[in-house]
């Protein structure tokens, strides 16, 4: 880990979470886990925050919840700063189409766009209604459908107020599932995110399986990782004061992420057990230490101090298992290093991201 800077929710500021009055953000997935501590974080420091989630009884109580703690903690105009964004990530149009409601609410900027939401570990016959492998589409397909109409408020936002961020949250799957591809193959081949995949044992979905679903979820997380660096990278230019970055919140045993576990018939106390083994072996963190790398990339004043853009951050922790003290830079998986393919991959994403769309209109 080559840079660290101290940062916890309680700093004072300059380390810490400035004041954000008069700025506007959305945090995709924030009806819950690590979204919604992060929806807070910005919330209870004066950010105007719209919680991007499905149109649900949860969606309803999380802005309940948020609402609640904000009046608790005497936040200034609470009520105000809260609005729920209804966000279908389940198709490439639907989340388009929350993009372009955002546009037409006419709130004149845009200062922190963080796509948190995703799945992870999902059964591999699960293809999105767009034909893709449904993790792919809902962590990145669909995420980069919903930010592209989004980036003109976010490059006006920086031209005009100096400052503008776009956080996509990544996950260390990228690098720990997913490895070069043998035989001739594509990294992002067709046979990967457009085929649903059949059990290993050719009847139904076991532990066996497990590792297959492991490697799709991180080879959308990579996705995820070399589409934001050929963003930054296209757009630095231009657009100096929008900064694009990626950030991992570290293991956190009980957001309910890999919850599809139990699709592959592992009873639900193996599972607890499993989780509570990832929090002691793995450092596991708590949901609101889980929301501040992301939160750093959007809001740190540091970030524009030292120039930083792309890259991978996350998490540092005061001693293994403990809390987090600071954002570091992060290891990756080498072949995202690889931006000939993180181009090729974002202008078919593009592609296709238009061609659902014209169709869907």
């Amino acid at each position: 880990m080559t840079r660290t800077f101290p940062f916890t929710s309680t700093l004072a500021h300059g380390d810490g979470i400035p004041d954000l009055t008069g700025k506007v953000a959305i945090v995709t997935g924030s009806n819950g886990g690590i979204g919604i501590e992060t929806a807070y974080y910005l919330a209870s420091h004066n950010c105007t925050v719209y919680i991007a989630s499905r149109e649900s009884q949860k969606t309803t109580a999380a802005h309940s919840t948020l609402l609640e703690r904000l009046l608790k903690a005497k936040v200034p105009n609470a009520e105000k700063l809260l609005h729920i964004l209804p966000l279908s990530l389940n198709s490439i149009a639907a989340a388009n189409d929350a993009a372009r409601h955002f546009l037409s609410l006419n709130t004149g900027r845009l200062d922190i766009l963080i796509n948190n939401a995703g799945i992870a570990f999902e059964v591999g016959d699960k293809l999105s209604q767009d034909g893709f492998e449904i993790q792919f589409q809902v962590n990145f397909l669909s995420h980069l459908a919903f930010t592209l109409p989004l980036l003109p408020l976010l490059q006006k936002t920086s031209v005009e107020h100096g400052s503008a961020r776009l956080v996509n949250v990544g996950s260390d799957a990228h690098r720990l599932f997913v490895t070069p591809p043998e035989g001739g193959k594509e990294l992002f081949g067709m046979e990967e995110i457009r085929t649903a995949a059949k059990p290993a044992n050719g009847n139904s979905w076991g532990v066996g399986d497990i590792g297959g679903s492991g490697k799709r979820y991180g080879l959308s997380k990579l996705a995820v990782l070399m589409v934001t660096t050929h963003l930054s990278d296209l757009l630095e230019q231009e657009y100096p004061n929008l900064r694009i970055i990626t950030t991992h919140p570290g293991t956190i045993a009980t957001t309910g992420l890999g919850g599809g576990m139990g699709q592959f018939g592992i009873p639900s106390w193996v599972l607890g057990i499993t989780q509570w083994l990832a929090s002691v072996f793995y450092g596991g963190l708590s949901e609101e230490d889980g929301a501040l790398s992301a939160t750093w990339a959007a809001c740190a004043e540091v970030v524009e101090k030292e120039g930083i853009r792309a890259g991978y951050w996350v998490p540092v922790q005061r001693w293994y298992g403990g809390a987090v003290r600071a954002i570091g830079e992060g290891e990756v998986n080498a072949l995202s290093h690889d931006k000939e393919t993180g181009k090729k991959l974002y202008d078919w994403a593009v592609e296709y991201i238009q061609r659902y769309t014209t169709e869907a209109a």
